[in-house]
């Protein structure tokens, strides 16, 4: 059984680990940096065809890999490209997706854990599930997070984010298919500053 001085020590050591190994967080942080990440989520899918609707649970798994920027009031500025795979709950469906995400990260704190607000805009792609539709539309992302920063270079980042996005308008067998989709996800990052 863990003592509870263990228990209260143990995150003591986690967050000043970077400060006893001579990286200290510098003053200004302003500068570029590559990341790569992982999320998991879930969320619908709904389609309008010949006059019906349908609404379809959707599980996703994603990897990203990012360019970004970092501002000297520590806020960042993110180029995603995301890769989703899509698989349709309660059926043997599945997809990929596509995005090309714009992001900015507002951090609320300038400390070795900085919690953040994410707003942004993408620019999804997809082949509609096994159909011969080609899908394209815009996407609005939100969420938050906690950035720690483990070293000078690296830091890790973990958060939620709802990913909302509008298909453009298209036609299959003669009738408009009008396709949106919704995803909560879980998300990881680790990101090394130039």
């Amino acid at each position: 059984m863990k003592s509870p001085l263990s228990i209260l020590i143990l995150p003591t050591l986690l967050i000043s680990s970077p400060l006893f190994a001579g990286d200290n967080k510098p003053d200004t942080d302003k500068g570029w940096y590559v990341g790569a990440g992982m999320s998991f989520g879930w969320g619908q899918e709904k389609l309008e065809y010949d006059a019906e609707t349908y609404k379809e649970e959707v599980s996703s798994l994603a990897s990203d890999f990012t360019l970004g920027y970092i501002t000297r009031h520590d806020h960042r500025f993110e180029v995603t490209y995301h890769l989703d795979s899509l698989e349709i709950d309660n059926s043997d469906k599945n997809g990929k997706l596509t995005s090309l995400d714009f992001e900015w990260q507002f951090t609320f704190s300038d400390n070795l854990l900085e919690p953040y607000f994410r707003s942004g805009l993408g620019f999804p792609s997809s082949p509609y599930l096994e159909e011969d539709v080609k899908l394209s539309g815009v996407s609005i992302q939100l969420g938050t997070g906690l950035i720690y920063r483990l070293t000078y270079n690296i830091e890790l980042d973990v958060g939620i984010k709802a990913r909302a996005i509008g298909w453009t308008v298209t036609e299959h067998n003669g009738e408009d298919l009008v396709v949106s989709t919704v995803l909560t996800q879980t998300t990881g990052a680790i990101r090394y500053i130039f």
